[in-house]
Formats: structure tokens, sequence, C-alpha cells
């Protein structure tokens, strides 16, 4: 598919020409991070995609010191609102100018720009705990461009990911848990990447049994500044064995998505997740 300058996908990989994105969620811990860490990759984010109108309300009501408090805390990314017009976007005002789309807001945010999408840019969608709604959405919008929906951008999440499928397989007997940790301001739980790994470990279940009898429980544990933590526990008699991936530096998440990002921009119309680029 072509760019809007003319030129192929796959030609620009090859090229020293820079992938010109659009970032949402640009205010959010994984948005500041990506806006730094693009500089080391071929993404350059020249637009920045906002919501308007956050809350919605009479002068006397949005002026009072209640309220401005809970406009200080109240997150963003919790308010489903239109997307602020390219115009209004000091930074750049054509839309169609970017060959890649990056929305690493929050579950659901899709819906509100897809359908502005009209030329069809690639998608890498950062966010976890979509509608089954969006993620029809998001599987028509894959007919016509590529959409990747990643959980978790680091490469070590992937390789934790498909050692646990692999010992799924290798262990169908054994009964399993999941023990997730993260920061006491992480919105959803379970993580939107225990739930994948709790997939994947299902998914070896079944392909040693053939059969989808698999119970997994998931145990979240919110405080502190915990970046991430996944541990996949598996028990035998007399025995356990665990696999644990840990996040020690936020930014491996901003440069896993912009090596996605790179990827993706690369890829044939379709649907694909974070294992794609590295299992091919």
């Amino acid at each position: 598919m072509a760019n809007p300058d003319g030129t192929t996908r796959t030609s620009a990989l090859y090229s020293d020409k820079r992938i010109r994105c659009a970032l949402i969620g640009a205010s959010g811990r994984l948005g500041t991070s990506l806006l730094r860490e693009s500089a080391e990759s071929r993404l350059e984010i020249c637009q920045i995609w906002r919501r308007q109108d956050r809350i919605r309300g009479d002068s006397a009501t949005t002026n009072s010191p209640s309220t401005k408090t809970k406009q200080r805390h109240l997150p963003e990314e919790r308010i489903l609102e239109k997307l602020m017009p390219p115009s209004s976007n000091p930074i750049e005002s054509n839309p169609e100018s970017v060959s890649l789309v990056i929305d690493v807001s929050i579950a659901d945010v899709p819906q509100v720009y897809l359908p502005q999408l009209t030329w069809k840019p690639a998608l890498l969608i950062g966010s976890t705990g979509h509608s089954e709604e969006t993620l029809a959405r998001l599987q028509k919008y894959s007919s016509d461009a590529p959409v990747l929906i990643a959980s978790n951008g680091s490469h070590g999440s992937a390789i934790h990911h498909r050692l646990t499928q692999n010992i799924g397989r290798l262990m169908p007997d054994a009964s399993a848990e999941i023990i997730e940790s993260h920061h006491q301001y992480k919105l959803d739980a379970p993580s939107g990447t225990a739930k994948t790994l709790r997939e994947h470990l299902r998914l070896g279940h079944v392909q040693a049994h053939s059969h989808s009898e698999c119970t997994i429980p998931i145990h979240s544990l919110r405080g502190g500044d915990v970046i991430g933590e996944h541990r996949v526990v598996l028990y035998l008699e007399g025995e356990r064995i665990e696999i644990t991936h840990t996040v020690d530096q936020r930014r491996v998440f901003a440069l896993g998505l912009a090596r996605m990002g790179e990827w993706l921009f690369t890829q044939k119309p379709g649907l694909y997740d974070q294992h794609s680029m590295f299992v091919g």
C-alpha cells in the first residue's frame, strides 16, 4: 500500500526516510516516554492528537476550588470525547501526512478516531481492555491497513509469552496461576499482559490435551511504584516452576513500541499482535 507521499511502506524501511506518525495519549506515562525515545528510532512523531472538553459544566461549577481539584486528578483517559481537529495542533495541520498512528491512551478510544482514518494509515495500539465492539472494529479496519495490538511493548515480554505457551504444552497436567504487580495508579486489573499470558498458557494446554478445560486464576497486586512484574507459576506434586518477567525501566515499553511501529509500517493489511514481529 502506498504512503501519502507515493512511496510504499516496504521500500521506506530500507531508506533513510523517517516514518511520519501521529500519537494519541501523549500526556500519559507511556506517551511521554515514547516522545523521548522515538528519537532513537525511525519514527517521526509529527502530530499529537488529543481529546477536548475533558470536563463539561457551567462556569460557576468548573471554576470552584473543589472542581478544580477534581479536574487536576481526573485522568484524561477516563473521558471518551472527540479528538481535537488537526487544525488546532500547532505542530501539524494535515492529518493525512502521517503513515502510522500510535495509540497509547486507554481502552475503547479507537472507536472515536477509526472513522476519521479514511486514508488507512497503519495503526499500533498500545492499550488494553478493549470491548468486543472495539476489537471488531479494529478487525474490520485491518482488512485495509496493518493493525498491531500490543498488551506489552517490551521484547522480554514477548519471549516470556512464548516460554509460557511452551511450558503449558510441556506440563499439561500442572495447575497454574498468574501473579501480576503494578504501581498503584494502574487503572485496569488484571493487566492486559496477564490476560494474554493466560490465553497463551491455555493454548499450550489445549495443544497437549486437545481440549479447553483449563482454569487459571490471575492475582493482581497494586502498590508503590512497581513498573511491572508478571509471574507464571505451575505446580506439580512436591515441586513448582516459576517464569517471571520484571521491567526495571519504563523506557523499555517505549523502545519496544518504536520497534513495533517500524516493523508494522512494512506489513500488509492484517491484524497482528506483539509476538508477530519476533516469530515471523
